[in-house]
């Protein structure tokens, strides 16, 4: 209750030794102090030497005396409270952080690392997911397809969203020339990820890959991982005019840290869901 024997003794250790220091400092105060009044009593350059060095012993304990008492337990407690106001200042601005990827695309291992994070469920949202579909058979199977196995094996879900081929949005991107060969570009990778699906359905694996086909305009990609989990991961690049959709600025951001933005993302993303259909 009281502490160890040990910490006891360092206690009363600590305790004796700054009695000690206080009970020097008085000693050399007083001693200053006496030779500060005998010097000042008689004339001459040793009685002024004395009483100058009088001065100098009273008043250098006297500001060690104050200085260490008070102004520096005062230095230490302001220290503390702006350490303290700072601390929180940045987990405020942590909070809300978004990172921002000016330049497009992240790095490939920093956007497999998210996606080999998922616990529950990966969803991936595009217009025709060819550069993930290209994964499985252009990465050295150590580096993808074996980490999805191990991800499938233990349950988690991967949802791959592609605009319907068949769509009137897509049939009015080819027309327009807004995006020159897209209809076939959709059907080479709808083809790739049900032989994907086939694939994985062989070695008969907990989790589960699924494909569907949504027919409104595409207006952003989106990477979700463990979406319904307070720890979910997101990945936003908005579709602008005028941009390749490498070169686009990405967005990422977590349920835990941007609640807000993350449900208003998810509303969208459940609705393009809603509406679309399993090839």
């Amino acid at each position: 209750m009281g502490g160890t024997k040990r910490e006891r003794s360092l206690a009363a250790s600590e305790q004796g030794a700054r009695w000690y220091q206080y009970a020097v400092g008085v000693i050399i105060f007083l001693l200053g102090l006496i030779a500060r009044l005998i010097g000042a009593a008689h004339s001459g350059f040793l009685w002024s030497a004395l009483s100058d060095l009088g001065t100098f012993l009273s008043l250098a304990v006297s500001v060690t005396f104050v200085y260490d008492r008070f102004v520096r337990q005062m230095d230490h407690k302001s220290f503390l409270n702006d350490l303290d106001n700072r601390l929180r200042a940045i987990l405020a601005e942590d909070k809300d952080m978004v990172s921002v990827r000016q330049q497009g695309r992240p790095e490939l291992s920093e956007q497999l690392s998210t996606i080999f994070s998922a616990q529950r469920e990966i969803l991936e949202i595009g217009v025709s997911l060819r550069t993930f579909s290209s994964y499985f058979h252009q990465r050295p199977d150590a580096q993808f397809r074996s980490k999805i196995v191990r991800l499938l094996r233990g349950g988690v879900v991967l949802r791959c969203c592609l605009l319907d081929p068949d769509s009137e949005a897509a049939q009015f991107l080819e027309r327009t020339g807004a995006d020159v060969g897209l209809v076939a570009r959709l059907h080479a990778s709808l083809s790739a990820l049900a032989e994907i699906k086939r694939e994985f359905e062989s070695e008969s694996l907990s989790g589960r890959i699924e494909i569907r086909l949504y027919s409104a305009r595409p207006t952003f990609f989106a990477l979700v991982v463990d979406g319904d989990l307070a720890n979910g991961q997101m990945r936003i690049a908005h579709y602008l005019p005028g941009v390749t959709r490498a070169d686009s600025p990405q967005l990422e951001f977590s349920r835990l840290r941007n609640p807000t933005m993350f449900e208003i993302y998810m509303k969208s993303i459940t609705a393009t869901l809603k509406d679309s259909r399993e090839a």
